[in-house]
Formats: C-alpha cells, sequence, structure tokens
C-alpha cells in the first residue's frame, strides 16, 4: 500500500474482546428470535446443535439481556468509529491462520452454546467479528497465498458510509495485485 502512494502506520481500535463477544451474542438472539415468533418453531432434529442451544438460550433472555447487549454494541461501535477519526482504513488480516479443513468449526457438535462457538470461530478468525458487531464497512481480498497455494485473505475496514473507499482501494489492489486467474489446488467447481 505503501509502494501505491498511501501512508501506513501500525493501529488498531481500542476494542475490549468481551464487549464484542457480547454484542455477536446479542446479535444471534435477535437473528434466531423470529424463528421462535413463527407459528410453529423449528423441529429440533431439522437444526444444528448449536442453534437447538440457541434458542433455548433466547427463550430465557430477558429485556435487561437484551439492553446489556446493545450496551456492548454500541461500545464495540464507538470505539471502532474513534478509530476512524484518524484513520482511513484499517487493514489486518481476514482469518489468523490458513483455511482448515471442512468441519473443523463445527456448528452441529452436541452440547455446544452459541458462546462457545463464537469463542471457537474467534480462535481462527479474530479480526472480522468485532466489525460485525459495529456494522462498520469490510471487505476482504484474496492478496496472498499460502506455500501450498491457498487464498490468504487481508481484510479492509472503513468508517460508517464509506463503502465507496473499501471498493476504489480494492480495484486499485485488484490492478496491483490481480487475483482473477487463481484457484487454489483443491478447488470446487
Amino acid at each position: 500500500m505503501e509502494a501505491a502512494g498511501h501512508h501506513v502506520t501500525e493501529a488498531g481500535p481500542a476494542l475490549s474482546w468481551e464487549a464484542v463477544l457480547h454484542g455477536m451474542l446479542t446479535q444471534s438472539v435477535a437473528t434466531g428470535a423470529p424463528f421462535l415468533l413463527a407459528p410453529r418453531e423449528p423441529h429440533p432434529g431439522t437444526v444444528a446443535a448449536t442453534t437447538r442451544s440457541l434458542l433455548a438460550q433466547i427463550k430465557r433472555t430477558t429485556a435487561l439481556d437484551l439492553l446489556r447487549g446493545f450496551r456492548s454494541q454500541n461500545e464495540v461501535t464507538r470505539a471502532a468509529a474513534r478509530f476512524f477519526l484518524d484513520h482511513d482504513v484499517l487493514v489486518t488480516p481476514t482469518t489468523a491462520r490458513p483455511p482448515l479443513p471442512h468441519g473443523t468449526l463445527d456448528y452441529d457438535a452436541e452440547g455446544q452454546t452459541m458462546r462457545d462457538w463464537l469463542v471457537k470461530l474467534d480462535g481462527y478468525s479474530p479480526f472480522t467479528m468485532a466489525f460485525n458487531v459495529s456494522g462498520h464497512p469490510a471487505i476482504s481480498l484474496p492478496l496472498g497465498r499460502t506455500a501450498d497455494g491457498l487464498p490468504i485473505g487481508v481484510q479492509l475496514v472503513a468508517a460508517h458510509d464509506r463503502e465507496d473507499l473499501l471498493l476504489a482501494l480494492a480495484a486499485r489492489l485488484e490492478e496491483e495485485i490481480p487475483w482473477r486467474d487463481r484457484i487454489p489446488p483443491h478447488a470446487v467447481g
């Protein structure tokens, strides 16, 4: 990015991991609640174990629990927004390690709660969750490769309503580091 004329500094938003996790749990409750409001609840045999656990958690969730979750989301959103007062874009890896074998993050592990699954997911992809909570626009670009030829993603995050900046930067990076013809050694299709 420096070679393309951008000024790059090492910095990041001051985020609380607990607030991020609590915000994601609240979003999960909000996403799952409509299933319990439908004329018929989903049959337990048709949903994954983590979803069954989440639906049980939703039934126990109080208004105060939701308000605490919204406060956590607000905390994450404000911390990320403060970062973008002084920075145009945040650049992070998309994941903390190369792609995992299929099934590693097993959403259907019996007895697994949504919190357990989110903690497991964060161990693999700790850089994306905060912006799912805050709602900041982000894009992942396949700019790198492992020695085995698997894609390595780079995430770009911008201030609210700056999707234009991300798309312009992504287009420029695609010109500089084209990925159109990159096919992993074990591709489907």
